[in-house]
């Protein structure tokens, strides 16, 4: 069944639809609500709220988009409006595979160099390289322009490549 279907089903009050919706997308969402929030209680919350937020938004939704992308950016909003509210956010490592010449910091390390980032460079790595979203899609779900996208994600990667360097060479450095 396409996401189009499934969407189209839970609107009509299909539970076994918004189930199998769930189970596609709910690895996604916790995903991008955790890197957001950096706490799994509310990442948890947000997840929950996402999925309540489709089935009200269902109705509605048009065809022209992409199921995963308004998934995605009713989570992004989602987390925001958790995080302007109050909810309570913990530094802690993320799960994130690094790719620089086949050396990989750890999850911690990762995690401290992308929070060097702004929030909306955070947004466009996180969108890119973990979820493979294009430019394009990213400026749309994020409501910028594809060439303020490809910018930002450009002087991101650049700052993320820097860092990453400076680490390694801390860690490599001889005693002195």
């Amino acid at each position: 069944m396409s996401d189009f279907t499934l969407i189209r089903e839970i609107a009509s009050g299909n539970i076994a639809a918004l189930d199998t919706l769930y189970e596609k997308y709910r690895a996604d969402v916790y995903r991008l609500a955790y890197m957001m929030t950096r706490h799994p209680q509310t990442a948890e919350d947000v997840m929950q709220d996402v999925f309540l937020a489709v089935v009200r938004g269902a109705p509605g939704f048009q065809k022209d988009i992409s199921v995963k992308g308004w998934i995605l950016t009713i989570t992004r909003n989602t987390a925001i409006n958790m995080l302007r509210h109050g909810a309570r956010v913990y530094s802690v490592g993320e799960e994130i595979e690094w790719l620089s010449d086949g050396e990989a910091p750890d999850p911690f390390a990762f995690s401290e160099l992308l929070s060097e980032l702004s929030a909306s460079e955070q947004e466009i790595i996180i969108l890119h390289i973990v979820y493979g979203h294009g430019h394009k899609e990213i400026a749309k779900m994020l409501s910028i322009k594809h060439d303020t996208v490809r910018k930002q994600y450009q002087r991101a990667l650049k700052k993320l490549r820097n860092s990453f360097e400076i680490e390694r060479r801390g860690q490599h450095a001889p005693d002195a």
